[in-house]
């Protein structure tokens, strides 16, 4: 679950592009966050380095070991805890914006992470969700064309043939599976997948984070998009980004448009 050590273009980068999206659905937190599986706390600490109080969570000692040491050498409001996802140690409502990037698929149980979730966001609360598509072609963690598209049995067996691994240990849902698991726990969805491979660019201005290979990909998808009609567009991102980007509230207090236009869904 943990991320690698993060260098100095992960460390910015992702806290840069999480308060863009924020704001794109008018979500700009103001209150404590809480980044979920932070693993070596490139978001927590990026966005420490913004201002924010941020409170990384995850079982990953190292790594939480590792986070807090940078914390308090760059006397930052942030502050990391060993805890597993799916019994978050923190009290009921006491954070305005939870942060769970890239960690869903390793959870044994999302609902029960949703049920968290849902327990210590405020009222008014936001959750913002980073997870792998099932359909994208090269699966993210092994990095083999089309091993998520797989039935769980011959993608063990596909690991094993191109000696990557045993068993297929990571759970990639589909864009309908993903969004329904959200509103069936009480989430309104708002839908940003289009709007980030339409703005490729802007969210990744340099290759440096991405590499030179996928970041010709994605400047060459977005151009495409562009020219799409929207309806089209919008499918073909919920069909074959290679992750799911939302915003989600509690269905009380949600409703209406970002102030960029963006619908809920």
């Amino acid at each position: 679950m943990a991320s690698s050590h993060p260098g100095e273009a992960t460390f910015t980068g992702r806290a840069e592009r999480i308060s863009h999206l924020l704001r794109v659905a008018n979500a700009d937190p103001i209150t404590r966050i809480l980044d979920i599986g932070c693993g070596y706390g490139d978001v927590a600490l990026g966005l420490g380095r913004k201002g924010y109080e941020v409170i990384g969570a995850d079982i990953f000692l190292p790594g939480v070991r590792a986070a807090s040491k940078v914390s308090s050498e760059m006397h930052l409001n942030t502050m990391f805890l060993m805890s597993p996802v799916e019994s978050l140690g923190l009290r009921k409502e006491s954070v305005g914006l939870a942060i769970c990037y890239n960690i869903w698929e390793h959870v044994e149980n999302p609902q029960a992470l949703l049920n968290q979730i849902a327990r210590v966001l405020q009222p008014d609360g936001t959750l913002f969700m980073v997870v792998p598509n099932r359909f994208w072609i090269m699966e993210t963690h092994y990095r083999l064309p089309l091993l998520s598209w797989f039935p769980r049995r011959m993608a063990d067996a596909y690991l094993r043939i191109t000696r990557r691994g045993t068993e297929y240990d990571v759970s990639c849902p589909t864009w309908w599976e993903f969004r329904g698991s959200l509103k069936s726990s009480g989430f309104q969805v708002t839908n940003l997948n289009l709007y980030v491979m339409k703005n490729f660019k802007k969210l990744y201005p340099t290759p440096e984070y991405l590499g030179n290979a996928k970041y010709r990909a994605g400047s060459l998808m977005s151009a495409i998009l562009r020219r799409l009609p929207d309806s089209i567009a919008h499918l073909f991102s919920n069909l074959f980004s290679e992750a799911f980007f939302v915003v989600a509230r509690k269905s009380s207090v949600a409703g209406g448009k970002s102030q960029t236009g963006i619908a809920e869904d």
